[in-house]
């Protein structure tokens, strides 16, 4: 099991190992470290608890348990909220997702199973760089924890696991509230109001800037949202900036791993410790001018605040064909509703009318017996009841 672990875990083809290699001194080697080990010990404890003895299904039972536990039970607990903590403390502001790059290098992590030291190219091709303000570049805390660099590849090559996304549950439960493709920018509002996260606390009220960029989307599609397009995933980030992506339009980014950077443009994907020194130097004023800036002025533009300096128009659908058949029988729906209201409001001020008559004729006919009687003379018949017989009062 060790020796399984440890090639499971350095991504290892075993198959290729020759046969003569010895399997104890390949553990020896490549020892995964010790919170792994720990891990694999919980997982035999709960498949095969109290046994000391394993025969070839215990091992595959085992084995198997290993691999489908290992992404959220190791790689998110152990790795991703590691990083995702150390970005957090980085954090240029509270809430906005983004650790300028200055800060990003300077950081300490000499004690972390991880480095920030990736190329400044490296970072902005696979999109996980927000240069909106070219002398102040920021890493994007959701984007940089799902590229693949900070993926695992298991020696099978079938796979890769990487950190969670954590806006998916943020989606699913839009979804399962809203149960169709798109929905009116009201209801959108009013359940990502409520809709806590694991950074963000509800109910809240969205800042003023957020709602119209909504607005936008809405007019843009002709009153309605579509869920699983570019904007509202691009909505959804600056609701969310710790936990949705910023959606970067197609071809502009590549989903490439260190090594295929790297051969691809024959530059290092990580920085040396004398690069970082100069890279941070040659950031460092702009930097410091942002924060007398913010200083001078007290507060940020709310739109800057929000990070929506990012923000563009473009719009993506995943199927523009099915999006515009859905939204052309949703308004046609909707033209018949409004049209059958509109119908069942006219009959029934019709009725009214009508009803008003009838009173007011009856009205009439009693005040006019009223009189007769007051009088001693016969009814008059005039009026809505004109052609029934005529009372007299003696």
């Amino acid at each position: 099991l060790d020796f399984y672990l440890a090639n499971y875990y350095f991504g290892v083809n075993i198959t290729s190992l020759l046969p003569e290699q010895d399997a104890g001194r390949s553990v020896r080697v490549l020892a995964p470290p010790q919170a792994l080990q720990n891990f694999l010990r919980q997982v035999q404890d709960e498949v095969a608890p109290g046994l000391t003895s394993f025969a070839l299904n215990d091992i595959t039972r085992i084995v198997e348990a290993v691999s489908e536990r290992y992404g959220q039970r190791f790689m998110e607990t152990q790795t991703c909220e590691a990083i995702r903590s150390r970005l957090i403390q980085l954090e240029e502001a509270n809430g906005t997702g983004r650790v300028k790059l200055v800060d990003f290098y300077e950081s300490d992590n000499s004690q972390d199973a991880f480095s920030l030291t990736e190329h400044p190219e490296f970072l902005k091709s696979v999109g996980a760089l927000d240069t909106s303000d070219p002398s102040v570049p920021r890493v994007i805390i959701p984007n940089y924890l799902n590229i693949q660099s900070n993926c695992r590849n298991p020696a099978s090559a079938f796979y890769a696991i990487c950190c969670m996304d954590m806006c998916e549950d943020l989606m699913d439960h839009l979804e399962s509230e809203i149960r169709d493709p798109f929905a009116r920018l009201e209801q959108i509002l009013e359940l990502v109001s409520a809709l806590p996260s694991a950074s963000v606390s509800a109910p809240r009220t969205l800042p003023a800037a957020l709602v119209r960029k909504l607005e936008e989307v809405a007019s843009h599609h002709n009153g309605f949202v579509p869920l699983h397009s570019r904007l509202f995933a691009q909505w959804m980030h600056f609701a969310y900036p710790r936990e949705c992506k910023y959606p970067h339009i197609s071809d502009t980014i590549l989903n490439t791993s260190t090594k295929e950077w790297s051969a691809t443009t024959g530059l290092s994907h990580t920085l040396s410790e004398a690069d970082i020194s100069n890279y941070v130097e040659s950031l460092r004023p702009a930097s410091k001018s942002l924060v007398a800036s913010a200083a001078d002025s007290g507060s940020e533009d709310e739109s800057k605040q929000c990070r929506l300096t990012m923000w563009t128009p473009d719009e993506e659908l995943i199927d523009a064909d099915a999006w515009m058949m859905a939204h052309s029988e949703r308004q046609a729906v909707e033209g018949r509703f409004s049209l059958r209201s509109l119908l069942r409001v006219t009959a029934m001020i019709a009725a009214s009318v009508s009803l008003l008559g009838i009173l007011k004729g009856q009205t009439w006919f009693a005040l006019e017996g009223v009189r007769a009687m007051q009088c001693g003379g016969p009814l008059t018949s005039q009026g809505f009841f004109s052609d029934r017989k005529v009372l007299k009062y003696v």
